[in-house]
């Protein structure tokens, strides 16, 4: 079989085959899981390279930012708000989002845990229409 054109298969010791690859941020990376068949790693190999073609892909790290991160810098590059809208976003991620859901990495916010959280923001007194807001900035919708 003749040299790829994009990433690269080896064979490891224990008979599985690993598939690496240069993402679209430069990095070199690994795939995730190892492959029982050269043709497997081959194939995933080919997947991503049509996923950074297509601008489709996700580097595997951006789910380790926590959420609090995440909040802050979502209304820091949000570069038309209004002065008041800021302030009130600003407000409800450090009143609502980060207490409850802060330590979290994005890849941890589940849909479940979105509403177990909206549900709690509402058990504490917090309006429906308040508790609402911040729920685009942690969904990750906007």
């Amino acid at each position: 079989m003749g040299r790829r054109r994009f990433g690269r298969v080896r064979q490891l010791a224990s008979g599985r085959w690993q598939a690496r690859y240069r993402g679209a941020d430069g990095l070199d990376r690994a795939a995730p899981q190892t492959f029982e068949r050269r043709a497997d790693a081959d194939r995933w190999l080919s997947q991503v390279e049509l996923d950074i073609v297509h601008s489709d892909w996700v580097n595997p790290d951006a789910g380790l930012v926590r959420v609090s991160e995440y909040a802050t810098s979502w209304v820091e590059q949000r570069a038309n708000l209004r002065p008041k809208t800021r302030q009130l976003y600003e407000g409800l991620a450090r009143l609502h989002v980060v207490p409850i859901l802060g330590p979290l990495s994005i890849a941890d916010v589940s849909p479940a845990r979105v509403r177990s959280w909206y549900a709690q923001l509402i058990a504490s007194g917090v309006s429906a229409t308040t508790a609402a807001k911040p729920g685009c900035t942690v969904s990750l919708r906007c």
